[in-house]
C-alpha cells in the first residue's frame, strides 16, 4: 500500500477542519451567512480559495477544487439553539486558526468537542430561568405584579416541558401548543380565582422564551444578506411557531374559563423605570437559555439593559419601529466595540440585546386579534411586526458597516 503524502495530509486535515468548523457552527447556532463567513475565512487561511460553502437550516455542502474536478461532501444537519458558551469557545478557536497559532488538525479535534459539550447549566438553573424570563417579561410589558407572578409559576411548566422535550420525539414536535395551553389554562384559572389580572399577558410573559421572535429577525436578516432559502425556512418556522403557541394559548384560556369562570381584568398604573427590572430578569435569564458561560453574565446582562433602555427612551419620540433600529444599531455598535477589546464575539453582545427588542410579542397579540375576529387590529400590529423586525435588522447591518470601517 503506498504511504500518503505530506502534501495530501495537509489536504486532508484543511478540509476535516473545514467540515469541523461548519458543523460547530450549526451546532452553536450560527446562521447561513454566519457559517458560510466563518468557513469561508478558514479556507482562505489554510490557502483553499476555490472551497465553497452553502449552508441551510437542514443541510451543509461543501466543495473543494475547480469547477468539474471537486471533493464534494454533504451533511446532514438539525436545527440548534443559540448556545452563546459553544460560541465563545469556537471564536476563539477560530481566532488561533487566523493568527498561526495552532494548525488545522489541532483546530479540528477542539472544535469537535466544542460540539459534542455538554450544556453548562442543570435542570434547576433552566427552570429558575424560564421563571425569570416569565416573571421578568410582563414587567418589560408594563404589567402588574400578579401578572408576574402567574406568569412565573405558569414558566415553570412550560421550563418542565422544555426540559424532557428533546427526549420524546413527539412531545418536542408539539411542545410549543403544549406549552402554550398549559400557560393559558393556569393564567386564566389564576385570574377567576385568586386575583384579578390580565390571562393573556400573563401567557405571553410565560411563553416568551418560545417566542420566535429572534427566528423571524434572523430570518430577515437572511433574505436582506441574499441566503433566500435560509431566510424564507426561517420564516416559514417563525410563522409555524407563532401559530402553535396562540392556537395552544386561546385552547387553555377556553378550558380555564370552561373550568373556573371568566377572568377578571383590573386597570394597571406602575411607577416609571419599572420596565428596567424585567430586562434585567430577561438578561438573567437569557444567560442559562443561550447558554452563556458564568463569567459573560454581566456583559449578557448590560446587554438587555442597554436595548431597553434606548428603545424605550426613543420611542417616545420617534415611534417603537425606529425605536427598534436605533436600539439594534447601538447594541451593534457596542457588541464592536467589546468585540475588538476584549476579544469576544459579536453574537455575545447583540443576541441577548436582540431578544429584548424582537417583535415576537407584537406578532403572538397580531393572531390573539385575529381569533378576537379583530381583522384590522391584527393587520395593524402584524405589519408593526414585520417593519420592527427588518428595523432590527437594518440596525445591526448599519452597525456591521460601521464597526467594519472602524477596524480598517
Amino acid at each position: 500500500m503506498q504511504a500518503s503524502t505530506p502534501v495530501a495530509e495537509d489536504a486532508d486535515s484543511a478540509l476535516a477542519l473545514l467540515l469541523s468548523a461548519a458543523r460547530g457552527a450549526q451546532a452553536c447556532g450560527y446562521g447561513a451567512e454566519d457559517t458560510e463567513r466563518l468557513v469561508s475565512e478558514l479556507a482562505a487561511q489554510l490557502g483553499m480559495a476555490d472551497a465553497q460553502v452553502s449552508s441551510l437550516p437542514t443541510q451543509l455542502q461543501l466543495a473543494i477544487g475547480i469547477p468539474g474536478q471537486q471533493r464534494l461532501v454533504l451533511l446532514r444537519v438539525a436545527p440548534m439553539p443559540v448556545d452563546l458558551d459553544r460560541i465563545v469557545r469556537l471564536d476563539a478557536v477560530a481566532r488561533e486558526v487566523k493568527a498561526g497559532r495552532i494548525g488545522p488538525r489541532e483546530a479540528s479535534v477542539r472544535i469537535d468537542a466544542i460540539g459534542r459539550s455538554l450544556p453548562p447549566y442543570g435542570g434547576p438553573m433552566i427552570l429558575f430561568a424560564y421563571c425569570l424570563a416569565a416573571a421578568g417579561a410582563v414587567l418589560l410589558f408594563g404589567e402588574d405584579a400578579p401578572e408576574a407572578i402567574t406568569a412565573a409559576v405558569a414558566g415553570l411548566g412550560v421550563g418542565a416541558i422544555a426540559l424532557v422535550r428533546t427526549r420524546i420525539r413527539e412531545l418536542d414536535l408539539a411542545a410549543e401548543l403544549v406549552s402554550a395551553l398549559l400557560a393559558g389554562f393556569v393564567s386564566q384559572a389564576a385570574s377567576a380565582r385568586i386575583w384579578p389580572l390580565d390571562p393573556r399577558v400573563a401567557t405571553l410573559g410565560a411563553v416568551v422564551i418560545l417566542l420566535p421572535g429572534f427566528t423571524l429577525t434572523q430570518g430577515v436578516r437572511e433574505l436582506q444578506t441574499r441566503n433566500l432559502l435560509s431566510g424564507l425556512a426561517g420564516l416559514g418556522a417563525a410563522a409555524v411557531s407563532f401559530l402553535a403557541l396562540v392556537i395552544g394559548a386561546v385552547l387553555g384560556g377556553a378550558l380555564g374559563a370552561r373550568a373556573f369562570g371568566p377572568a377578571r381584568v383590573p386597570p394597571v398604573e406602575l411607577p416609571p423605570g419599572l420596565f428596567l427590572l424585567g430586562a434585567a430578569a430577561m438578561g438573567l435569564a437569557a444567560v442559562v437559555v443561550l447558554r452563556a458561560p458564568r463569567r459573560e453574565a454581566p456583559t449578557v446582562v448590560g446587554s438587555a439593559l442597554l436595548a431597553a433602555a434606548v428603545s424605550h427612551a426613543v420611542s417616545r419620540s420617534v415611534g417603537p419601529a425606529l425605536a427598534a433600529f436605533v436600539g439594534a444599531m447601538v447594541i451593534g455598535l457596542v457588541a464592536h466595540l467589546n468585540a475588538r477589546l476584549r476579544s469576544r464575539p459579536v453574537w455575545l453582545v447583540t443576541i441577548p440585546g436582540v431578544l429584548v427588542l424582537v417583535p415576537g410579542s407584537i406578532g403572538y397579540r397580531s393572531l390573539l386579534d385575529l381569533v378576537d375576529r379583530d381583522v384590522a387590529t391584527s393587520i395593524e400590529t402584524g405589519f408593526e411586526m414585520i417593519l420592527t423586525a427588518a428595523a432590527i435588522v437594518f440596525g445591526l447591518l448599519m452597525a456591521d458597516v460601521l464597526g467594519a470601517r472602524s477596524r480598517r
